[in-house]
């Protein structure tokens, strides 16, 4: 009798957390969802998450609010981290871009986007090599022959190991004897306020920032892209250059915690596809020379993968910190 008891009650109790599991995803979100975005306020990861943010809420597909987290710091890892120790129901959420893959690949951290659970790929963008106004750099040939004739002088600013490093070590590979200085100095904000304030000479930007922050003092040497942007036709190509090899584009991509229900993964990617459709959404891509891409499931596993093995020689031996 006790042993049925203790039978019977085992299979109240698996019942239960099989019910409960299948009720958690069928209602979610049950509570607002917090989206992380692991660089400071103001860059362009920032403003694609309150861009979606406010078109899915004015859209009501999902039925409790979204917030933008902002989690800077130790190279994205302070908000990566937090993601990944969060409860595994779809309510904290990751914004990110390639800096998670070839973070993983320069060896800064363990994690990779294996350790999550992809939800969906939303754009990709391309970047620009910015310096000062005032900087006697005016094309990409004289930025290369200073950097081969004096090399470890230019000091670039990264987020070492992250998407703006690479960019810096594309630049550098354009000449083999081109030498530049990475120093760690963190996102796009941070950057563009180094490079005002003479710490460095260069960073790398997205065109989109380039164009919000260059009356405030800054230059493109060149474009980062096959072709040149609509928003900045006046900015050259690596390729027109004679640099076929000179282009780095990024694709942001949301993420879950690892175990994430793939009923609520699928959720929350058919929100963010639908906000695709969104005037606002689009005229923010536009605005900001981004491409409209939308990948999930399968697809986006592939993306991933392809694009880690794309980056990961040349982040391999990336890891050469300033100061």
């Amino acid at each position: 009798m006790n042993l049925l008891k203790a039978l019977a009650a085992t299979l109240v109790v698996g019942c239960a957390a099989l019910s409960a599991t299948g009720a958690n995803a069928q209602d979610f979100p049950t509570e607002p969802i917090k989206v992380i975005v692991p660089y400071a306020p103001g860059g362009v990861t920032d403003l694609l998450a309150r861009t979606f943010q406010r078109a899915i809420g004015e859209a009501g597909t999902l039925s409790q609010p979204i917030t933008v987290v902002n989690m800077a710091g130790a190279g994205s890892t302070v908000g990566t981290r937090h993601v990944m120790s969060a409860k595994p129901d779809g309510h904290t959420l990751l914004l990110h871009h390639l800096g998670l893959l070839s973070g993983q690949a320069a060896g800064m951290w363990e994690h990779g986007f294996a350790d999550f659970a992809p939800i969906a790929g939303t754009t990709r963008y391309c970047h620009v090599l910015a310096v000062s106004a005032s900087s006697p750099y005016d094309d990409l040939a004289g930025f290369l022959q200073d950097a081969r004739e004096n090399p470890d002088t230019i000091v670039f600013g990264a987020n070492l190991g992250g998407a703006i490093h690479m960019a810096g070590l594309v630049v550098e590979s354009l000449d083999p004897e081109a030498k530049l200085r990475f120093a760690q100095i963190g996102g796009e904000v941070d950057n563009i306020a180094a490079i005002k304030g003479n710490i460095i000479q260069a960073t790398a930007l997205s065109v989109g920032s380039y164009n919000q922050y260059k009356a405030e003092g800054l230059k493109a040497l060149f474009a980062m892209a096959p072709e040149r942007a609509a928003e900045a036709q006046d900015i050259p190509t690596g390729v027109e250059l004679g640099y076929p090899d000179s282009s780095l584009c990024v694709q942001h991509s949301w993420y879950a915690p690892a175990g994430t229900p793939p009923e609520v993964v699928s959720t929350l990617a058919d929100a963010l596809e639908g906000a695709m459709n969104d005037e606002t959404v689009k005229a923010f891509f536009a605005g900001r020379s981004m491409e409209m891409t939308f990948v999930r499931g399968d697809a986006l596993t592939a993306d991933l993968e392809a694009t880690y093995a794309q980056f990961a020689p040349l982040a391999a031996g990336a890891m050469a910190p300033v100061q």
